[in-house]
């Protein structure tokens, strides 16, 4: 994605340029595979206004408007593209406890904190 300014960038999207490109290559074949049909907005696209609705918590409409794209079309983009992003970190970043034993332990740090 070509980036003209890092640091308006990392204000519209929330995170810096490579890791946006790391996350990009780690969704990019999902968004790919999700959409069969040809389309005018692409992987780049679609993650960048997903991660800026997250981010700044504007409205949908708002970003229908930005990028020149129909109510309905941006909140189907946004909701595949959370959905992708899901499937692909929550095991790494959010993983779940596995055993009594976790779960315990996560228990117990809760009720001292």
């Amino acid at each position: 994605m070509k980036v003209e300014d890092p640091n308006e960038f990392f204000k519209y999207t929330g995170m810096t340029v490579p890791i946006f490109n790391t996350l990009l290559e780690m969704v990019k074949p999902h968004i790919i595979a999700k959409h069969h049909f040809p389309d005018h907005v692409g992987p780049e696209e679609r993650l960048a206004l997903t991660l800026h609705y997250l981010s700044q918590g504007c409205s949908m409409q708002a970003i229908a408007w930005t990028y020149h794209l129909g109510h309905a079309t941006v909140h189907t983009i946004i909701k595949s593209v959370v959905e992708i992003i899901w499937n692909v970190l929550h095991e790494v970043y959010l993983k779940p406890p596995s055993s009594e034993g976790e779960w315990r332990l996560i228990a117990k740090q809760f009720e001292t904190t």
